[in-house]
């Protein structure tokens, strides 16, 4: 049986010399494993060279001097110098029984009822290291995993959230989570667990249960302020209780208290969210951590109201409640996706995690996480794409009377008559500290590439912001090769470092005098990782004018809720650029949607069907192959044609489509959720805020959903109450640290990136498949049977694993004229076996072979194979071109009517 690769906590211990024998073995042999430890290695000297490192170097050199001045205190009393000078001896590096400074924090513990001890791992005895020794360099403490430690001197636990497990359920473009939390209290003293999380922006969290042994206590729903108040009440009589809050649209937090000493509680917490439908592709985006905010303004007097790092300022009052303690934790996530898809799944890719899949069918799938990729510090992003041609309309509706529904539409793209509008191109970079290393280096890519890719007659200027704005140029410039050439060379030049000062950055972007000859499009690219969101949607609402504004998301765990409601606000559109993603697929995007006319002033006419409470109430200006998702409640079921109208240019356009609302309820959840959780959302946008407060309440609790001023509360109110006698240990929960691979060049090239197969069908024409466009170029797709090996001088990337597992194909059924995509799909993967042998021995004779080798054949009527061609030249005459090719000739694919349709397929490796 394979030996798991250990988790993080158990790395650090062998770099200390502290793992047991049969653990070393298994990492000095593991090459995931060694490149995990390469990883840690760099990013421990990176750390080394920062400020961070600097205070914690200056803060040890001032303990050692008061623990000398003590030392020296004591050789003048002539009783103790002779113990005094025996002490020094033996205990020169070992310091007095005093509290240890927390490895990432140099913050002092509060002083709480009770006993409560936090220690540096690893020991009992409090050592005094200044520096870690590892592969012959000395780095500074401060990247330690944060662990409690009991009074009597037991061996360290690790830290009280010990496992998030996660289980998605994605039916057609709608997205149901179940997210189960598990609190471990490893103190001899009742524990409170506060933790600060994040989930998807748009996501309505309807249910909350506390699981203690075999019991579940739902939670209620209430105002904000009476769920605190019983949660507190709870909290002081020793019952066991759980609250949740809203402190932003994606930033939540829970709190569980009195888990019993030596026990451990569960937390289940249910959301509905849409998914992501763009140019295409879906996209499921799961948030994993909270990145640290850059919290402007004065601090408050008095104690802050949450336990985070950051005081409640005059900017941002509650600054402590969305700045959880960031710390490497040693706690992992498990996470399930069960994909059921409306058509055959064609392509699925992940740039963020590596990724396991059982096709069940060749429309649905089950994704799990590796388990050596279960650190929960970055984003799981999943994207896919289905077979065939894209619906014009999409409907999926909960079913009956006064059923929820949820209606995507995707314009048909039509040429406009008129010309491109020149345009005011103002590029706005976040180059603040949170940006440093491949998240700014993605960003200057990006921005590159939307420079060079300017129409002749516009204009631009370059913005930069850390703590404050500044500017190549103090005026737009003409788009001339010499112009581009200094903002790109100022470009490349630009640091990273200081805060994230976003306010400065979008008022020196829009609070301009406008030129009423171009259209202003602000390109403002950023992490987001801000505390004062209402102030810069203010300041954007109050110097928007006509100009557009376009969000992109750079980083490992970037602000969605920020940026997508920026560029909502700014009638432009939102887009995520991965650290580890070529940034050109975006660029391009964004320039193909500028260069095509927008569909605006639209209007949906639904027919004779008798719908209500249609969100959003302003259908927004459309890009190219951008849809519209419109959420909503029907009186009555039954069918009509829906029309969609508005203008392309002056022009105007027109589309008709059928929808079908059934009479019987179709069992898809959620939908009821996702409306209301999008009427608050728009209720938020507004002007009134005291009676936008007193309509999203009411319908918080009415829709059983946590907003900014409703909360879930489960109280234990059967079980008999604990005994407070001993005191209470409170805990913030820290948020997983610096996302994995910010400092890591290595993940970039490896570029985990995972798709299925490409079909070339023919040579176009009907039931054509089309190619690979170019946001997904080859250099995307990872080798579904990879025989590639890594240079000694790079680190080992993990083993290869094949994407799909799908089922032996069946020959029962209906015969059809021709063979589905998804047919071939299956019969192609059933065979994996065979085919990646065919690589493996390849790669004996050549350890550097890698590429992609395409074939070529045809298939008759009763499914056998014949006339198979190499298509790539240069491995015609290989063993490895001859063994696939002999594979692919004993395929047998199902019976058919229409024989002779070539196939061409790519064997990437």
């Amino acid at each position: 049986m394979t030996t798991p690769c250990p988790p993080q906590l158990a790395l650090e211990q062998y770099e200390l010399d502290q793992a047991p024998p049969e653990l070393g073995s298994h990492i000095e042999s593991c090459p995931y494993c060694q490149q995990r430890l390469a990883t840690m290695r760099r990013q421990a000297l990176d750390f080394s060279s920062r400020p961070a490192a600097s205070q914690a170097r200056l803060a040890f050199t001032q303990a050692d001097r008061r623990w000398r001045r003590n030392v020296t205190a004591l050789i003048s009393v002539p009783v103790l110098a002779l113990v005094a000078a025996g002490a020094m001896m033996t205990r020169r590096e070992i310091a007095p029984q005093a509290p240890a400074i927390a490895a990432a924090s140099l913050r002092p513990s509060p002083q709480r009822q009770g006993r409560e001890v936090v220690e540096v791992r690893p020991s009992t005895v409090v050592a005094r290291m200044k520096s870690v020794s590892m592969n012959s360099h000395f780095i500074a403490l401060g990247q330690g995993v944060l662990t409690a430690v009991s009074e009597d001197g037991a061996a360290p636990s690790p830290f009280v959230l010990k496992h998030t497990d996660v289980q998605i359920d994605v039916m057609g473009f709608v997205s149901t989570v179940v997210v189960t939390q598990e609190f471990d209290n490893p103190f001899e003293q009742p524990l409170e667990a506060v933790y600060v999380f994040p989930l998807p922006e748009n996501a309505g969290v309807d249910e909350m249960k506390m699981i203690i042994g075999t019991r579940e206590i739902r939670a209620t729903i209430q105002r904000r302020e009476v769920a605190r108040r019983l949660y507190e009440e709870a909290k002081s009589t020793g019952r066991r209780a759980a609250l949740l809050d809203q402190e932003r649209p994606n930033i939540f937090t829970q709190s569980v208290a009195n888990i019993e000493p030596k026990q451990s509680v569960k937390i289940t917490l249910r959301y509905s969210a849409p998914l992501r439908y763009d140019d295409g592709a879906y996209t499921l985006n799961f948030p994993m951590t909270v990145g640290e905010r850059f919290i402007p303004g004065a601090a408050l007097p008095g104690t802050s109201q949450g336990t985070g790092t950051g005081p409640d300022t005059d900017r941002v009052d509650d600054a402590s409640r969305i700045t959880p303690p960031v710390e490497r934790t040693g706690r992992d996530v498990s996470i399930t996706v069960r994909l059921e898809a409306s058509n055959p799944i064609e392509a699925m890719w992940s740039g963020s995690h590596r990724l396991l899949a059982e096709r069940t069918s060749s429309s649905r799938s089950i994704i799990t996480l590796d388990p050596s990729d279960r650190i929960p510090n970055r984003d799981l992003v999943l994207g896919w794409s289905i077979a065939g041609a894209q619906k014009q309309a999409s409907l999926v509706s909960s079913g009956g009377p006064g059923a929820a529904f949820a209606l995507m539409v995707t314009p048909e793209a039509q040429p406009a008559d008129e010309q491109v509008q020149p345009k005011e191109m103002v590029c706005v970079i976040d180059t603040s500290g949170s940006m440093e290393g491949p998240p700014l280096d993605a960003a200057k890519r990006a921005m590159t590439l939307a420079i060079e890719q300017m129409n002749p007659n516009d204009t631009f200027m370059l913005i930069d912001f850390a703590d404050r704005a500044s500017t190549f140029a103090p005026q737009p410039l003409a788009n001339t090769p010499e112009n581009v050439q200094r903002a790109l060379a100022y470009l490349r030049r630009l640091p990273s470092g200081g805060g994230t000062n976003q306010l400065d950055g979008i008022v020196a972007a829009l609070d301009r005098p406008a030129d009423p000859k171009r259209l202003r499009c602000v390109l403002l690219m950023t992490d987001g990782f801000i505390g004062n969101d209402d102030e810069i949607f203010d300041a954007a609402k109050r110097s928007l004018g006509r100009a557009r504004v376009f969000g992109f998301g750079i980083g490992a765990s970037a602000n969605h809720h920020l940026l997508r409601r920026l560029s909502e606000e700014g009638r432009g559109f939102y887009q995520y650029i991965d650290s580890n993603d070529a940034p050109g697929p975006g660029i391009e995007r964004f320039v193909r949607r500028l260069r095509k006319p927008l569909l605006t002033d639209i209007e949906i006419d639904w027919g004779t069907l008798e719908v209500s409470d249609v969100l959003p109430t302003k259908v927004p200006d459309l890009f190219d192959a951008e849809p519209v998702i419109l959420l909503g409640r029907s009186k009555h079921p039954g069918s009509s044609v829906v029309t969609v109208r508005g203008h392309i240019g002056t022009r105007p356009y027109e589309q008709r489509f059928t929808v079908d609302l059934p009479e019987q309820p179709t069992g898809v959840p959620g939908l009821t959720t996702m409306w209301a959780r999008a009427k608050i959302e728009t209720l938020d946008r507004g002007d009134n805020r005291g009676e936008q407060a007193q309509e999203i309440t009411t319908l918080g609790l009415e829709y059983h959903l946590v907003t900014a001023w409703t909360s879930l509360v489960a109280v234990d109110s059967e079980s008999a109450a604990l005994a407070l006698d001993g005191g209470t240990v409170s805990i913030a929960v820290p948020t997983e640290a610096d996302p994995d691979g910010r400092f890591d060049q290595a993940r970039q090239l490896q570029r985990l990136r995972y798709n299925t197969i490409q079909v070339i069908r023919g040579a176009g024409g009907p039931g054509a498949v089309a190619t690979p466009s170019a946001s997904n170029d080859g250099d995307d797709f990872e080798a579904l049977f990879s025989n590639k090996k890594v240079p000694a001088a790079a680190d080992p990337a993990p083993p290869p694993v094949a994407f799909y597992v799908p089922p032996s194909p069946g020959t029962a059924g209906e015969l059809h004229d021709q063979l589905s995509t998804a047919d071939i799909f299956e019969v192609i993967l059933a065979h994996k076996v065979e085919l990646t042998s065919c690589a493996q021995e390849q790669v004996k004779a050549e350890p550097s072979l890698h590429g992609k080798l395409v074939l070529k054949w045809a298939i008759r009527t009763d499914g056998t194979v014949i006339d198979v061609e190499v298509v790539t030249k240069e491995f015609e005459r290989t063993s490895f071109a001859q063994c696939v090719s002999k594979v692919v000739r004993q395929l047998i694919f199902p019976r058919h009517r229409i024989a002779g349709e070539p196939i061409q397929f790519p064997f990437k490796f």
